[in-house]
């Protein structure tokens, strides 16, 4: 009897778990040299940083009952580490655009 109900539940959970990243997301985007890029570099830029914040968010809902704290920590920290130096170099791009047009 207890088979029976084995079955059906860890059917339930390869479902749940089909749907999560299999892999833990590595490639940090590089940020483009703000003192030289391009509106396109910096549009692409902007692109891979939330891609990757996005993948490492959807990784963190999938798997986070299966990291230690100290991997969801890690890969938080990545997250923000990425959106923060994007964001940096897109202050150093627009100041550099703003001198460039007075």
């Amino acid at each position: 009897m207890k088979a029976l109900l084995a079955v059906p539940a860890m059917m339930i959970a390869m479902n749940a778990a089909a749907g999560c990243p299999g892999q833990r997301p590595t490639e940090i985007p590089q940020m483009p040299v703000a003192e030289s890029a391009s509106q396109q570099e910096m549009a692409e830029a902007q692109m891979a940083a939330k891609a990757y914040v996005d993948s490492v968010s959807e990784f963190l809902e999938c798997r986070a009952a299966h990291l230690s704290d100290q991997e969801h920590n890690l890969f938080v920290f990545s997250a923000e580490s990425v959106a923060a130096e994007y964001n940096a170099t897109l202050f150093a791009y627009q100041q550099r655009e703003s001198i460039a047009k007075n």
